[in-house]
């Protein structure tokens, strides 16, 4: 029983003429309603004019059907005819909004097309506020024209009686409809029409009761008095006792009626204490929830009379006794004006709040089928008593236990869940209306005959509703109302925009909604604007069927559901079991029973990461709408790069640390757990948040109030942080009055202000206790958020407060999520380079660890075989078979194998295989097709035909590429220059700018991360086990030389890395240099050798664990020699005993002592110690050796001690160890004379060369630590005990045999302090061991010197 939920406009043209062309009827079950966001609303009269434009501008025909309007028009007249109507109505003007007015457009529409094949045979004139145009409101475009009127409140519009009579006037319809609510019940609107109608001399129909019969049984007092009239069972009341019959006028005696009314709060009070509490008071002319009010004392009752009153202004009020465990039962009448009358079976509406109906089912099967029967039977007799005529429905409470029922009142219109009995009886009530309107009985109407058992269209079957009997219902049908109302808040009615609709009807599930895509639900609207209905064989299959529509249901937009509620209560036992009743979720809602709970954590991650990902957005936005305006400012893109962040959730703060670490991802730290989280964006404006393997939908909106989600279905506030004293409104409205004077005390929980929203009156309750001062008068319009009163707090150390977070955030994880998603080497290299690329695009991420992991991925001997099985299952099927069985058996073979062979003769042996395939092909198209679809295959493969290193080489290129083109659009220029000229060369694409900006922003990062990269190429040749390459690759070097010639100081540590590498490239690799040496040593001999200019005195230190006895105790000769060249050398003796390597030396310095008399002689010696040796263990040993001896004066004597390789840790580490350990000897040392002690430890310097580490006895044998690095005599030649004022360090050089210092001039602690920092000061100091190369190559040397100096300002120390 689906209608129809999309429709076209008639076109403009057919407007004006009065007549539209027939149309094709749309399909009534399968269109969704999609939404789409929009810019915020424009001021209201260019909003109105606007959608009449947009009305006009999109109204379209359908295409027409072969029958014409003027046929369809006779086929509606002949219809009439023959059913006995008297009169045809074509033009019907329909006094109301929402809801009711689509659906009677929907209802009549597919009644007109199935019975005339025109749906437009009727038209249709809506009346329409500016608010409803602002909103897009759907029974505006389903009609065919609409007529603008006043907006505001409903009196104003749709309650207007005299407008709607004036409206219809000049439009010139035919009849008047008016749905439910507004001046649906009101007489004067039918008694108007009659009175125009004498005047016009032309029939203006209203289609619903006459005036008479609406004022007796549409009243819910004179409805009551009838009823006890007819010794109908009624509940107790304030009109108890009191009878009346309807006069010739068809109207109640006033004087009857009067007696029957409240008409003062006291009468109130008297007759409830008379009948007894709990009782019920209602405004008679009031509905859907409208004009009543339970009270349970006396108090409540006074409260509640000012509120009905308002609420339904005007109309008669009445008090009745609260029926307890009862059900709401109505039963569905027609009547016509030959004085049938029928009913259509009934609905339960027992769920309700605050006596709006929530669920409305059928047939109401709490209710014996012989007790429902009488209550039809009744409910039929009233009406034919009084000649009721149209739709109505009789209301009964109902007590299950007891079987007793009780007449409620007649509602003598169409009832919002008129579309259950549609649903169970196939009858279309709207189309009915219009059909009894007409003057066809009822007993001729189609529908109503097929109900019946009868043929529809063959008249001559007689039909007696009197005697007949309807068909048995073979279905349950439940509908659910969706309202604009917010469950958390009490169901307060929010307003605003709707962006975005989804609902799929099927065959057991429809639904209409009164606003779609851009609409709204407006302050003055009624809140309901969809109903959602499923039917089923059993209740129970209706339930599930409405549970998963609800479940599938999305709407999106500013205003609240309760969809997400009704679930929940769908899913009761009570419900299933169908043992509620009228006062069921009233008790739910007070005991905060229902409601749907997200776990804390989920919450808080995913507001926080939504409000960071758009704070980053809208920084960039920001950037480049400067841009657009010629501001170069970077400050937005600074802000976001790492920023902080606060959520309140449940009085709980709190604060993450958040990080961009790529395009989509975001990390957030909180209390030291870090989470990454990837969030993309919808098309539908939703983001998807995704951390540990689990990912959800949000929708996002900030309001005044906080933030409020939709997150996985479920909506979700977190508000703002507010004060306590300040009382707010969540809701858009009207201020009424104010509860509580100025200067008056209210208590927490007190209602202090009562407020109009949606036509309803409701009361707002204070925070905290206090005294209270109101911010606005009464009759204020208010906007959601808004101050409307303050609160001076009675005890401010009772009020709540927000306290941070300070335990770990536990979030839930996919039981399939991996942190460490790099299964195998092809996994974490991609990761690798892709998280690298991200460090060069500006993103935040350490870079070391990430450099190890690419370095190591790509030396892993699978990389290869994984890369070309990826490519080959990347195609699919469209991988020949003949090539993909014996490349993945070769290649599985491989990756099985313990022995691995080199990854060059892999690629090697791959592309056999390929050529092989390839050849084995008849050559021509199918071959070069066959080529053409394996090409990636090749392609990967090609990339490691020059072996892994070759690979990895151009990965480091592709890398250092993307710092270099970036940093070149910024060196030698101020920031701002190297901005605009971005923007100069990309105007017409400003997005442009952005990457190479935030790249550039992120220079330290990104130097970091080069430096590493350039560092890491030396070691290439151990980690790919290759001999290093005696030239840079063109590729490499030419992007290595722009990064080195990069300007200072901006770029000093990227220059000086890349000059660092350059330079060593140059020199001679390392072993052949060794192997020279070695021949130079046997060859030249240790006296020859040592006085050669360009011997490397650090690279003999790599000899002295030669397997070679000979050769490590001549290396170790020449090093001596060499070092004490500026000593007067007199014997050196070299020895091996007790694993001990031994050489001694005796010499003599060329000063004069003071006396005159010669300097005395000095003895040092060297000790190599074995493989594995320990130095504690081993010291007793050397010094056993050591043959120096303490004369009278001071000690004079050195010593050596060359550790194994191995026995490094860190510098720090070593030094501390190696200085407990001398300390421990000092005595020792000391009793031999030894001034200096050297200890040589292995495995620092990438070379291989040791670190020296000097211990002084003049610092009592503590480490000097500028003596660090020297080599024994360094220290003493180059005179830096001139430099003990100054706090130096030494910095890179090239070379042994130059030395770079910064020196920073001591604090003096007696001096004045200083105003500004002291400037450091540059030294270079070189050692040369021939005066002939002195003079000859002063030049050179002077060049050297100045490299030093220009090497040296690029460290920032010196800068």
């Amino acid at each position: 029983c689906a209608l129809a939920s999309a429709h076209a406009l008639a076109s403009p043209a057919s407007r004006v003429s009065g007549r539209t062309a027939a149309t094709a009827f749309a399909s009534p079950s399968k269109v969704a309603h999609a939404g789409i966001a929009h810019a915020g609303p424009a001021p209201l009269v260019s909003r109105v004019a606007a959608r009449r434009a947009r009305i006009e501008a999109t109204a379209t025909d359908l295409p027409a059907t072969s029958t014409s309007m003027t046929e369809a028009e006779e086929k509606l007249a002949k219809y009439v005819e023959e059913r006995g109507g008297k009169r045809v109505i074509r033009k019907v003007l329909i006094a109301n909004n929402g809801m009711a007015s689509l659906k009677t457009i929907m209802g009549i529409r597919q009644w007109a097309y199935m019975n005339f094949g025109d749906e437009r045979v009727i038209q249709f004139v809506v009346m329409a506020t500016p608010e409803d145009l602002a909103v897009n409101a759907e029974f505006i475009r389903r009609a065919d024209d609409f007529v603008e009127v006043p907006g505001g409140v409903n009196l104003n519009n749709y309650a207007n009686v005299q407008l709607i009579a004036d409206t219809a006037v000049a439009q010139q319809v035919d009849a008047v409809m008016v749905g439910w609510g507004h001046a649906s019940e009101n007489p004067k609107l039918p008694d108007m029409l009659v009175e125009l109608s004498q005047q016009l001399g032309r029939e203006i129909t209203f289609v619903g009761p006459t005036a008479p019969v609406m004022r007796a049984l549409g009243d819910k007092i004179g409805s009551t008095l009838l009823a006890q009239d007819a010794d109908v069972s009624t509940i107790p009341w304030n009109g108890d006792g009191l009878k009346a019959k309807l006069n010739d006028d068809g109207e109640i005696p006033p004087d009857v009626f009067e007696k029957a009314c409240i008409q003062t709060e006291q009468e109130a009070v008297d007759a409830a204490n008379r009948i007894g509490y709990p009782v019920m008071l209602k405004a008679s002319e009031g509905g859907g929830g409208k004009g009543i009010r339970k009270a349970v004392n006396e108090d409540e009752l006074r409260a509640a009379y000012p509120q009905v009153v308002n609420e339904v202004p005007g109309s008669p009020v009445f008090l009745m006794q609260l029926c307890s465990q009862a059900r709401h039962i109505e039963v569905q009448v027609i009547g016509d004006e030959h004085g049938n009358a029928l009913a259509l079976n009934g609905r339960d509406c027992s769920t309700q709040r605050r006596f709006q109906k929530i669920f409305e089912e059928g047939p109401p099967s709490i209710v014996p089928e012989p007790i429902f029967r009488e209550m039809e039977a009744a409910a039929v007799r009233l009406c034919k008593e009084i000649g009721y005529r149209s739709a109505g429905t009789v209301e009964y409470l109902f007590n299950a236990e007891t079987g007793n029922y009780y007449f409620l009142e007649l509602n003598p219109r169409l009832q919002v869940e008129h579309p259950v009995t549609e649903g169970l009886t196939g009858v279309s009530v709207p189309a009915t209306q219009l059909q009894v309107a007409m003057g066809i009985p009822l007993n001729k109407v189609p529908s109503i005959r097929e109900f019946y058992g009868k043929p529809p269209s063959d008249l001559s079957v007689e039909l007696d509703l009197a005697t007949s009997s309807p068909m048995p219902i073979d279905t349950h049908v439940i509908a659910a109302r969706i309202t604009a109302e917010n469950p958390d808040e009490g169901f307060k009615p929010t307003s605003g925009r709707i962006d975005r609709i989804n609902f799929q009807s099927q065959g057991n599930v429809w639904g209409y909604f009164s606003v779609t895509a851009n609409g709204g639900v407006h302050e003055y609207a009624d809140s309901q604007f969809g109903h959602v209905f499923a039917a089923g064989p059993t209740r129970e299959d209706a339930r599930k069927a409405l549970v998963l529509a609800l479940k599938e249901l999305f709407i999106y937009g500013e205003i609240r559901t309760t969809v997400e509620y009704l679930i929940q209560l769908l899913e009761t036992p009570d419900f299933k079991d169908n043992t509620i009743d009228t006062a069921w979720l009233d008790g739910l809602i007070a005991e905060k029973a229902i409601g749907v709970k997200m776990d804390s954590p989920d919450v808080v991650m995913c507001a926080t990461t939504v409000r960071a990902y758009r704070r980053i957005k809208e920084a960039e936005q920001t950037f480049l709408a400067n841009l657009d305006k010629g501001q170069l400012s970077t400050a937005p893109l600074r802000e976001v790069d790492k920023f902080s962040m606060e959520t309140t959730h449940e009085n709980i703060k709190y604060n993450f640390d958040v990080a961009r670490v790529a395009p989509d991802t975001i990390t957030m730290t909180i209390n030291g757990k870090e989470v990454e989280t990837k969030v993309r964006e919808m098309a539908d404006g939703s983001l998807l948040v995704m951390y540990q393997g689990i990912t959800h939908q949000v929708f996002a909106t900030e309001e005044p109030l906080g933030l409020r989600m939709i997150l996985d279905g479920v909506t979700v506030l977190l508000p703002k942080t507010y004060d306590p004293s300040e009382l707010r409104t969540d809701i858009t409205g009207k201020v009424v009055r104010y509860l509580v004077p100025e200067g008056g005390k209210v208590d927490r929980g007190q209602a202090y202000v009562e407020v109009e929203a949606m036509k309803m009156i409701m009361p707002l309750k204070a925070g905290e206790a206090g005294t209270i001062t109101p911010a606005k008068s009464p009759g204020s319009i208010i906007q959601q958020g808004d101050l409307l009163a303050s609160v001076e707090l009675a005890d401010p150390s009772k009020v709540q407060s927000i306290v941070p977070f300070d335990g770990e955030l536990v979030l839930p994880a996919a039981a399939t999520w991996n942190p460490d998603s790099t299964s195998n080497a092809l996994d974490s290299a991609r990761s690798a380079e892709r998280e690298l690329g991200l460090i060069m695009d500006g993103y935040d991420k350490d870079p070391e660890p990430l450099v190890q992991q690419l370095l190591s991925s790509l030396a892993d001997r699978a990389l290869l075989p994984l890369s070309v099985l990826d490519a080959m299952s990347n195609l699919g099927n469209k991988c020949p078979a003949g090539l993909e069985m014996p490349l993945r058996r070769y290649l599985n073979a491989y990756l099985s194998s313990s022995e691995k062979a080199p990854t060059r003769e892999v690629a090697t042996k791959v592309q056999e295989i390929v050529d092989a395939y390839l050849n084995s092909l008849p050559e021509g198209e199918a071959r070069e097709a066959k080529r053409t679809a394996i090409a990636s295959i090749v392609e990967t493969n090609s990339e490691f035909k020059d072996g892994q290193r070759a690979h990895a080489i151009r990965v480091w290129a592709s890398l250092l590429s993307k710092y270099s083109q970036t940093e070149s659009q910024f060196a030698n220029k101020a920031l701002d220059q190297g901005i605009l000229d971005l923007v100069k060369a990309n105007k017409d694409s400003l997005d442009a700018v952005l990457s190479p900006v935030m790249s550039h922003m992120s220079l330290r990062r990104r130097s970091t991360l080069v430096c590493s990269l350039l560092r890491s190429l030396a070691t290439f040749p151990s980690v790919f086990d290759v001999v290093a390459l005696r030239a840079v690759p063109e590729e490499l070097k030419a992007i290595i030389a722009q990064i080195a010639d990069l300007p200072s100081p901006t770029y000093a540590d990227v220059s000086l890395e890349a000059r660092n590498y350059m330079d060593l490239k140059q020199a001679k690799p390392l072993a052949d240099t060794l192997a020279d040496l070695k021949e130079g040593l046997t060859k030249m001999g240790p006296t020859d050798l040592a006085a050669e200019t360009d011997l490397q005195a650090n690279l003999l230190t790599k000899l002295f664990h030669d397997s070679d006895d000979k050769v490590a105790l001549l290396a170790t000769e020449t090093y001596v020699r060499r070092i004490y060249a500026t000593y007067d050398i007199k014997e050196v003796a070299t020895s091996t005993a007790d694993d001990l390597r031994v050489t001694e030396w005796k010499y003599e310095t060329g000063d004069i002592t003071p006396e005159g008399s010669p300097a005395r002689a000095r003895y040092g010696m060297s000790a190599v110690l074995p493989e594995g040796a320990d130095i504690a263990d081993k010291f007793d040993d050397v010094l056993a050796k050591y043959a120096g001896e303490k004369g009278d004066d001071e000690a004079v004597n050195v010593l050596h001690i060359v550790l194994p390789p191995g026995a490094a840790t860190t510098e720090d580490e070593t030094a501390a160890k190696l200085e407990a350990v001398v300390k421990g000897k000092a005595a020792d040392l000391a009793a031999k004379g030894v001034r200096t002690l050297s200890v040589f430890v292995p495995g620092f310097k990438s070379t291989g060369a040791p670190l020296i580490f000097g211990f002084s006895a003049s610092d009592d044998y503590a480490e000097d630590k500028l003596r660090r690095g020297f080599y024994p005599t360094l220290h003493h030649l180059q005179e830096l005990g001139r430099l003990e004022n100054f706090s130096v360090e030494r910095l890179f050089s090239k070379g042994d045999d130059v030395q770079v210092f910064v020196g920073t001039e001591k604090d003096d602690a007696d001096a004045a302090p200083k105003r500004r920092p002291p400037t450091p000061n540059l030294y270079v100091r070189m050692t040369t061991y021939s005066k002939d190369q002195l003079v000859e190559a002063a030049p050179r040397l002077l060049q050297q010197a100045l490299d030093e100096v220009e090497r040296a300002r690029l460290d920032k120390r010196v800068a």
